[in-house]
């Protein structure tokens, strides 16, 4: 009789207490983009909060800090998102291309296409669309995709048919996006730039330098870096303006190149030196195969180009090489402000559980996933990649609600373009 009473008390008439804003934040912004998909529907409020560009900026913040590194691995059609252990999930490359419809393309056996991804930006990609029309090359497309919200933004075409570069790029100051294509003509280099969300056409860009490497391009004091390597593109015809390795700076708010002098007291390779950025500081990873160590550089005066050796660790990869001249390296990205990741291939003497399957005068090719900790000063290996692994691309993942803003733009009138456009493209 007690509890017939006492109704107030159960569970069907309590009053659920509401959650404060600020609290509701922190909680939301650390929980993974599928969930905050799904909670969109739980309230308006929560709608309203999870879409603005407000939570949108925290919820990257608190995924850009995670310590465990997710890697997002890209074959010939799918991507898989992984840590170094399991798969978190994967989507089909077809998914993400919203330009070109399958069921077109069936239709039509003179058309070939070949989605690829080229850079990674604040969990955005850009991807490409390559298609010939019996021969020779059509006009490429690039998409700006979220592969976890599916959000994807079409740009218009770009006249620089083969990049080198293609990378997407972040201007705080503005809150925007954009894409910077530089394409290898020789004697020289062709650049062009569109801001999403502000321009309807391409922008050209003089004094562009050429990235022959897949490198991530740290970003520091606002802009973009990479090594400029004279004597490869000297090789292929291109007019060097200096023998000198550069360190090339694209400043996004300016969208202007500059350079930037390298260590003079050590000799760079091109093969597995590379930029990073560590600290707000760019960084130099030199792997000197005299002494089997990894040399760490600071930039420490930026705008006078002043490195110091900040510290060495001995690298056991160095040692198990057979030949640093067959190593190479691909820096990933920089995760959590506490370890640089990298990718190291190299062509290693077989271990002990290889000898079933090698000689003692064979060699064997291997990819590892490494990071290093510049304040810890200890190197190791996440993860090992062979044979099969060896063939599709990897790359860092940071998962977010981002997408680029658009607005509409008028197409080409170009006469084949526009055919291209009313005879393989959809309207949605």
């Amino acid at each position: 009789m007690e509890n017939e009473g006492n109704t107030s008390s159960s569970p069907a008439t309590l009053a659920i207490p509401s959650i404060p804003t600020d609290v509701a934040i922190t909680i939301l912004s650390k929980l993974p983009v599928k969930s905050l998909l799904r909670f969109r529907c739980v309230c308006r409020a929560w709608c309203t909060l999870i879409d603005c560009k407000y939570f949108r900026e925290i919820h990257l913040n608190q995924a850009k800090h995670k310590q465990n590194p997710t890697f997002v691995v890209e074959t010939e059609e799918e991507l898989h998102f992984t840590d170094t252990k399991n798969m978190i999930f994967r989507i089909r490359k077809d998914e993400l291309s919203q330009a070109i419809k399958d069921i077109t393309l069936r239709r039509i056996n003179s058309v070939n296409r070949n989605l690829s991804i080229l850079s990674w930006c604040n969990g955005l990609c850009c991807v490409a669309n390559f298609v010939s029309l019996a021969g020779p090359r059509s006009p490429q497309f690039y998409q700006i995709v979220n592969p976890t919200t599916r959000r994807s933004t079409m740009l218009p075409k770009s006249s620089l048919q083969n990049p080198e570069i293609c990378q997407i790029v972040y201007d705080p100051a503005s809150g925007m996006y954009k894409l910077l294509v530089v394409e290898s003509v020789r004697p020289h280099f062709r650049s062009e730039i569109f801001t999403i969300g502000a321009d309807f056409s391409w922008r050209s860009l003089d004094g562009a330098y050429g990235c022959h490497r897949p490198f991530e391009k740290p970003f520091v004091s606002g802009a973009i870096h990479w090594i400029f390597h004279p004597m490869f593109y000297r090789q292929t015809g291109h007019i060097a303006r200096s023998s000198q390795m550069l360190i090339v700076a694209f400043d996004v708010g300016t969208e202007r190149f500059r350079t930037l002098s390298c260590p003079q007291c050590i000799s760079l390779d091109e093969n597995l030196d590379f930029l990073a950025e560590f600290g707000g500081s760019l960084c130099l990873l030199h792997f000197n195969s005299t002494t089997q160590k990894l040399e760490f550089w600071v930039l420490k005066d930026y705008w006078n180009s002043v490195w110091i050796k900040d510290h060495s660790v001995e690298c056991e990869f160095l040692r198990r090489a057979v030949d640093c001249s067959f190593m190479q390296t691909v820096h990933l990205g920089t995760v959590g402000d506490e370890q640089i990741v990298f990718l190291l291939k190299l062509k290693k003497q077989p271990d002990e559980e290889d000898e079933e399957l090698f000689t003692p005068t064979s060699f064997l090719w291997q990819e590892f996933v490494v990071s290093y900790d510049p304040n810890r000063k200890i190197l190791r290996c996440l993860n090992s990649r062979i044979r099969e692994d060896m063939r599709s691309k990897l790359g860092l993942y940071v998962e977010s609600l981002t997408y680029a803003e658009t607005v509409d733009f008028e197409l080409s009138t170009d006469e084949t373009y526009s055919w291209f456009l009313q005879r393989f493209m959809s309207v949605e």
